[in-house]
């Protein structure tokens, strides 16, 4: 087993970074033949603007137990890895790796990144919420509506948007063709933020970083939306 198994298969955007973008890449036997038979897993940055990134990660399995943390510094487009365990180990079904047929990577973390004009710290935020508004959002059962935002659309359920939002709930009241459609296009915020702001709404638990332009955003669309409570968790 030479290969290695893109847990991300394109680099995806790391949120509130100038172009940044990361990949996870696992390699369950072995980067080249000096550590064969090892399983690691990869982090790649692409780096968009920015000269010099630092990172802190800690990178979790729940099922198997494993949570360990690094540091590490790129200075150039690469990636840095870490040791899983035996690759014998990591397919063992007692060493529980793997669950269902399935291997579930968490990794959360801070970036400390360089760019020509200044440095910039990103750290974590965390918003509480709960098991119910996460298993809504999870699951598309029963989503009857579609956001369209830079080409990638999210389903919602139109009971939830109506009851925070009585902008919401007059636009799914209406006979407007996009209502009738069950979509709609947002076109004055970026996915990233309509995407937070949606989770806000359904009540997730989720980290995120945020930086204070980000958060006037958010502030904009709720009081575009008319959603009072959530400007005021803001």
């Amino acid at each position: 087993m030479k290969s290695h198994l893109l847990l991300n298969g394109l680099f995806q955007k790391a949120t509130n970074t100038p172009g940044i973008k990361y990949c996870l890449s696992i390699y369950p036997n072995g980067v080249n033949d000096e550590n064969r038979g090892k399983a690691f897993v990869y982090l790649h940055l692409d780096f968009g603007n920015v000269k010099k990134i630092e990172t802190e990660c800690n990178f979790k399995i729940d099922s198997a137990n494993f949570s360990k943390k690094r540091y590490y510094i790129f200075e150039k487009p690469l990636g840095h890895g870490l040791f899983i365990d035996e690759t014998k180990s990591l397919f063992d079904p007692e060493k529980k790796y793997f669950v269902d047929g399935k291997l579930t990577l968490k990794v959360r973390g801070m970036c400390k990144y360089e760019t020509n004009d200044s440095e910039v710290i990103i750290e974590e935020q965390k918003w509480e919420g709960n098991e119910l508004g996460d298993g809504l959002w999870e699951k598309d059962d029963y989503k009857d509506f579609t956001i369209s935002v830079d080409r990638k659309n999210i389903k919602v359920h139109k009971n939830i948007l109506g009851t925070r939002s009585n902008v919401f709930h007059a636009m799914f009241e209406s006979k407007m063709k996009k209502s009738i459609k069950n979509k709609v296009e947002i076109k004055d915020f970026s996915f990233e933020i309509v995407e937070t702001a949606l989770k806000l709404i359904y009540n997730c638990n989720f980290i995120i970083s945020l930086s204070i332009e980000d958060m006037m955003k958010l502030l904009q669309f709720f009081d575009k939306y008319n959603i009072q409570s959530l400007k005021n968790k803001i």
